[in-house]
Formats: structure tokens, C-alpha cells, sequence
């Protein structure tokens, strides 16, 4: 009961790009949701812009694999993900 109450709270912060979704798989594979632009990128870094704040993927030969609707997947060999308010 608690945990939905909380989920309903938080959903309105969610939709409006306050908190990114960040899913690493491995070292290959890093997917990104709830960003508002790219503001950044080349092969070593991925810099993807927040309503408040950057998420920033380091590594390397990394490529927007796939974009859809409200978030990306990366690919490439991942060092680092910072995520900087």
C-alpha cells in the first residue's frame, strides 16, 4: 500500500523529466529515459540533458543505438555514468 501511494506521488516529478531512468546491462549497454535533449556526444561521451541537471555516459566507440519517445539506448564500451544536478 505504501509503495503504490509513493509511486502515485512521484509520477507527476517522473513525467516532467525530474529523475532519469538509468539501466546499465553489462558493459555494453546502457539505456536512458526521461531526458530532454542530447547535448552532447562523440565517441568517448554521451551527455544527455534533464530539466534539472546532465547524465553523463563516459567510454568508449559509444553511439546512440536506438532513440523512441522517452528514452535512448547506448552502446559502446561504458567507463562511467555521472549524473550531475
Amino acid at each position: 500500500m505504501f509503495e503504490n501511494e509513493v509511486l502515485k506521488k512521484a509520477k507527476p516529478y517522473f513525467t516532467e523529466f525530474l529523475f532519469p531512468k538509468i539501466t546499465i546491462l553489462g558493459r555494453d549497454v546502457v539505456t536512458v529515459e526521461g531526458y530532454k535533449s542530447v547535448v552532447f556526444m562523440d565517441g568517448a561521451q554521451i551527455v544527455f540533458g534533464l530539466k534539472k541537471g546532465v547524465v553523463k555516459i563516459t567510454g568508449e566507440n559509444l553511439r546512440l543505438v536506438s532513440v523512441y519517445s522517452d528514452g535512448s539506448i547506448v552502446g559502446g564500451t561504458v567507463t562511467g555514468v555521472e549524473y550531475d544536478v
